[in-house]
């Protein structure tokens, strides 16, 4: 997210910021993960007879035909409420203690302060890669503690899916605001903009597991010339893309070869860390890829029923990671 110090841009110090909040977002969606570890299939909605197994099954079912969580009054559903209330409270409480310490020490003013930053110009802030930084990041979130809401927390489906989709807009949205009281930086729309559309299409491809099948939205990252390795600030290292899945179409999914391959489309920016302008360079790129996850679901993870610890981690970060060298691409510098 991009910084506002007195209007002058300070470079990656809001990037640092979607990195303090993916770490928290993935400490929080590491239990959800849990059954999967484990070698056990997770649930697919409620079924808290895992955990309290001494209690009669019917105390906890849901009502039918709805996804919402068990009576409140319940006193068989408090794990349940603890860890509801665990990941709907932890993202913007850890944001908050962080950016009192990172980014709000000078203070807060009286006034309600904007900045029009614009989108995805080539006199912009990244050339709109702090912008996709937002989208991604929401997106990400909101698909993790969507995870956490129904694996961990054992709430409907969807349920889940609203709660973790308002639960990262809402974190990152308050972060904006206080932005716009804080002295040294702005409210800026367009991040909102961002924040809503990234949670939203994680919502997308939660309800709609077709369409998870079909399409991806990652992030590539190389280390640019600015540092040896950092994939949150070095902007020019990263390149989103959006992949279209051979095996997520009927008439390709059962083909050899091809069921293997990806159409990407993807944005990047680079040299934008730079103080000269004539440098900055934006760029759309196009190409096929490598889906190395159904490669290794049926080679290296082939007939092991239930998954395991290694399947269950390498299918979460390859759904939201592009590995480099897995994709040939392309690319056409736009005009100035």
């Amino acid at each position: 997210m991009p910084r506002d110090r007195d209007s002058t841009r300070s470079f990656g110090a809001g990037a640092r910021r979607r990195g303090a909040l993916a770490g928290a977002l993935l400490l929080a969606a590491l239990p959800a993960l849990r059954p999967a570890l484990a070698g056990t299939p997770a649930p697919l909605d409620l079924d808290l007879r895992l955990r309290l197994s001494a209690a009669p099954a019917p105390a906890f079912a849901a009502p039918a035909g709805r996804n919402l969580p068990p009576r409140q009054n319940d006193t068989a559903t408090r794990p349940q409420r603890l860890r509801t209330n665990v990941l709907m409270w932890s993202p913007i409480t850890l944001e908050m203690l962080h950016g009192l310490h990172a980014w709000w020490g000078s203070g807060f003013t009286g006034d309600f302060r904007t900045a029009n930053e614009g989108w995805f110009g080539q006199d912009t802030y990244t050339g709109g890669a702090d912008k996709l930084g937002h989208f991604y990041s929401a997106y990400v979130g909101a698909r993790l503690l969507t995870l956490g809401y129904r694996r961990w927390a054992g709430n409907g489906r969807g349920w889940s899916i609203k709660a973790g989709a308002l639960t990262m807009f809402a974190t990152l949205s308050t972060v904006e605001v206080v932005d716009g009281f804080s002295r040294d930086f702005r409210f800026s729309p367009e991040d909102v903009v961002m924040n809503g559309g990234g949670a939203a299409l994680g919502a997308l491809m939660e309800t709609f597991p077709q369409l998870d099948r079909l399409i991806a939205f990652r992030l590539q990252y190389w280390p640019s010339r600015y540092t040896t390795f950092d994939p949150v600030d070095d902007y020019s290292g990263q390149t989103y893309l959006l992949a279209l899945k051979a095996s997520g179409l009927p008439a390709l999914r059962d083909t050899p070869v091809v069921r293997y391959l990806e159409f990407e489309v993807g944005y990047g920016t680079r040299d934008y860390e730079s103080r000269d302008p004539a440098i900055h360079r934006r760029y759309l790129y196009v190409g096929i890829a490598l889906n190395l996850s159904q490669l290794l679901d049926d080679t290296v993870f082939a007939g092991r029923r239930g998954g395991g610890t290694a399947q269950a981690f390498a299918d979460t970060f390859l759904r939201y990671v592009q590995v480099p060298g897995t994709a040939l691409l392309h690319r056409r510098a736009f005009s100035h």
